[in-house]
């Protein structure tokens, strides 16, 4: 995954929000996650197929962060909940 690669939520992955964070339930893996106050808010720009570079971006506008270190820590949440079969990679819809 690098900074163009485009991807969008798992449809088929069941979210509630809990205070500042998201829970989400993998319904064919049967596992729970949660996601802090800026993975919730990532989670949200998901909600639509958007480019990496989009959401570094917005959070960059939204939160003093680094680009470098914005792009690392997005990609890294981002591998790990398509690790998870929470999100898709575009081109593999």
């Amino acid at each position: 995954m690098d900074i163009n690669t485009r991807v969008i939520l798992n449809a088929t992955v069941l979210t509630t929000e809990i205070d500042d964070e998201i829970g989400m339930m993998n319904m064919e893996q049967g596992f729970y996650y949660t996601l802090n106050s800026v993975g919730k808010r990532i989670w949200g720009l998901l909600e639509n197929e958007v480019a990496v570079a989009d959401i570094v971006a917005t959070l960059m506008k939204e939160y003093n962060v680094d680009f470098s270190v914005c792009q690392k820590d997005v990609i890294e949440i981002l591998e790990l909940l398509e690790q998870n079969k929470l999100i898709e990679v575009a081109n593999n819809i």
